[in-house]
């Protein structure tokens, strides 16, 4: 197996596909991505022609092992199979008793090259905040505090507030359910001094998921889509709750979890909306039903009846009774009071209905394509992880039959 350096990347020699082998290789999947499985576009979306097995791990630059793929999806999928084959390299020659190379491993402690979890190959001393890690391990306080955030701000989402709840549970439970976290006294649990939560987690603590989005990404979601009247807290909770549930992990979940709470804040905006409208329409309805079964007394009819329809909405006993009473005699029940309203507003109340349907369909909509992106990277990594196994596999037993015939 190659060893794969970083000037090495992208410098696999392949044949040159010409338009008819390019043509064959979209007809072998019917043009269907062979990364993530969904159908290209051949007229809007940019394709290329992708080896399913790399070069690198053994794969056949021929058509049988060729296939139409998305441009980004075929740029990820190059930069996963260098650091697969890499990996793979460093575990041969440290498990299996291969022959050291000259030249440094990818991403060893002996390299000053460092390989990021995305891929990205940078200089290990590489600075943050204007300061290299090997700076900060010789500064007590100050740079080693600014290399711990800067660590703590790329961890996931749960595993933060895990971290969080170890110094303060009570008040991780207040912040994400937006309550007036617990006192010294009132707590469970003491902190002394060495185990007291740091000034940024007090703010974490303290405020909402919004402390906990990294600000690279909280710079490119768009402002609460809040009515003058509607409850600002309220939408901060559901934006914690849907966030810590989804985890998002990069900046198009960010996106795409924000399109989620929106949708869930538009769909629960227009819920209430729809039981405003019926309660305003069964005083309407009332006022039906007493004009159909009243008994009116010449021109005091109209006074009394607006009286009544009054007193009955804000709950006046005497009212109630009255209206009681007259539905009685006619052998109705309040249950007509909402029928007749139903009956005026059904218009209105199917526009509704319809709204709601929509913004969840998008907002499921939008949950599937997560699951959908994140099924393909899972069964993508499974299949290099057994990939890598089965080359170790083979290396190991190849390994084996040199020595027996020495």
């Amino acid at each position: 197996m190659p060893l794969i350096t970083p000037e090495d990347i992208g410098t696999t020699p392949r044949s040159r596909l010409s338009p008819r082998r390019r043509l064959q290789a979209w007809e072998r999947t019917n043009g269907r991505c062979v990364v993530c499985g969904e159908r290209i576009d051949g007229a809007r979306e940019r394709w290329i022609v992708e080896h399913i097995r790399a070069l690198e791990l053994g794969g056949m630059d021929e058509l049988g092992n060729m296939g139409p793929a998305h441009e980004a999806c075929g740029r990820e999928k190059t930069r996963d199979d260098h650091a697969r084959t890499a990996r793979a390299k460093r575990q041969k020659l440290r498990h299996i008793g291969a022959t050291a190379p000259e030249r440094l491993l990818p991403g060893s402690r002996a390299s000053p090259l460092k390989r990021k979890l995305s891929g990205a190959v940078v200089p290990r001393e590489t600075a943050l905040f204007g300061i290299s890690a090997g700076s900060a391990k010789k500064m007590p306080g100050f740079g080693r505090s600014l290399w711990r955030k800067a660590a703590e701000a790329e961890k996931p989402l749960a595993e933060r507030i895990a971290n969080l709840q170890k110094y303060a549970p009570a008040q991780v439970a207040a912040a994400l359910t937006h309550q007036r976290p617990p006192t010294r006294n009132q707590s469970s649990i003491g902190f002394g001094m060495s185990s007291a939560p740091k000034r940024e987690d007090q703010q974490v603590l303290a405020g909402s998921l919004e402390a906990l989005i990294p600000p690279e990404i909280a710079s490119l979601l768009t402002p609460p889509p809040l009515l003058p009247d509607e409850d600002p807290d309220g939408y901060g909770r559901l934006l914690t709750a849907v966030g810590v549930s989804v985890e998002p992990r990069d900046t198009i979940e960010w996106l795409w979890v924000k399109d989620v709470v929106d949708l869930l804040w538009e769909a629960q905006r227009l819920r209430r909306l729809r039981t405003v409208l019926l309660r305003t329409a069964r005083r309407q309805g009332l006022s039906y039903l007493l004009d159909l079964y009243g008994e009116p007394e010449q021109d005091t009819f109209q006074m009394k009846r607006d009286e009544l329809v009054r007193g009955w909405s804000s709950g006046k006993r005497e009212a109630v009774r009255q209206v009681a009473a007259l539905l009685a005699k006619h052998g109705l029940t309040d249950e007509a009071i909402s029928a007749q309203a139903l009956s005026g507003k059904l218009d209105d109340l199917d526009r509704i209905e319809r709204m709601i349907a929509n913004a969840d369909g998008r907002r499921n909509g939008v949950l599937r394509e997560i699951d959908r992106r994140r099924s393909a990277l899972g069964a993508r990594l499974r299949a290099a992880s057994d990939q890598v196994i089965e080359g170790e596999a083979i290396d190991a037993s190849s390994d084996q039959r040199g020595s027996a015939r020495r």
